[in-house]
């Protein structure tokens, strides 16, 4: 996460992000600093 977004991500970042990871496909996760989102593709979580 740190790698695609301009500064370290916050607590609530990284709980919505590792929340995906038991998610049905096409969920999201609310938008991170520079309108970046995560979302579940197939087996993928992709930002």
């Amino acid at each position: 996460m740190q790698k695609h977004l301009k500064r370290a991500p916050t607590f609530e970042q990284v709980e919505a992000m590792t929340s995906l990871i038991n998610a049905p496909n096409r969920t999201r996760t609310p938008p991170f600093p520079g309108g970046k989102v995560a979302e579940v593709q197939g087996d993928w979580i992709k930002l």
